[in-house]
């Protein structure tokens, strides 16, 4: 009996295959996002809303045809901002917002574990308007769009607030899937064996890369 070991870490996962002919494996994997709508109908607080018919909880309903828009006639009308409660902590990924005609000029994508301390995981002073999607890297149970600057002086209107969260590791969208390459990320590492049948059989051997050569135990 012999072996020859090729071994490949793609993201959190080890792959070990026993055939000396079979591809060799890489560490590189990517990290894709889910197609689930983490906020989608979670609860929403804003630091105000324009009247009683936008409130917060329109930005994550699913729903276009209502919206959340911030009070624009009073003290610190671009620093309003609304945000969602994911029920539990999430790996983020993306971020989607649907803008009215009033959005953000300068804006932040920020997560919290606790909804008290808050980190940025995305920045812009060139928002565009129309419909974001903004690729992000964090964790957090709360997510806030916090408003820095108005793009025009109607404060901020969102039709949809939509976030995601990583799936895995894959090519696409919720895959969850691991992708390998061409790298034996144990060749020629140090190796050990619970016994060894003679000389010219050792465990180093068996990561050597040499297809020819081998590791066997004692029988």
């Amino acid at each position: 009996m012999g072996l020859s070991l090729l071994l490949g870490a793609c993201g959190s996962q080890n792959s070990a295959l026993n055939s000396p002919t079979a591809p060799l494996l890489s560490s590189q994997a990517t990290n894709v996002c889910a197609t689930t709508d983490l906020a989608a109908n979670h609860p929403a607080l804003s630091s105000g809303d324009e009247f009683s018919g936008t409130p917060a909880s329109a930005a994550f309903d699913n729903n276009l045809t209502t919206r959340w828009s911030s009070p624009f006639t009073v003290p610190g009308a671009d620093s309003q901002w609304v945000q969602v409660d994911l029920g539990s902590v999430q790996s983020l990924c993306q971020v989607t917002l649907q803008w009215e005609a009033a959005y953000g000029k300068s804006f932040e994508i920020q997560s919290s574990l606790d909804g008290a301390s808050w980190t940025p995981i995305y920045t812009t002073t060139t928002g565009p308007g129309g419909n974001q999607t903004i690729d992000v890297s964090g964790s957090g149970r709360y997510v806030r769009m916090q408003g820095v600057k108005c793009a025009t002086g109607y404060g901020y209107s969102l039709s949809s607030m939509l976030v995601y969260g990583t799936a895995g590791t894959g090519t696409g969208p919720g895959t969850g899937t691991t992708i390998c390459g061409t790298e034996n990320v144990a060749l020629n590492k140090p190796a050990t064996a619970s016994s060894t049948e003679n000389v010219a059989t050792t465990p180093d051997l068996a990561v050597d890369g040499n297809a020819a050569t081998r590791w066997s135990p004692t029988t």
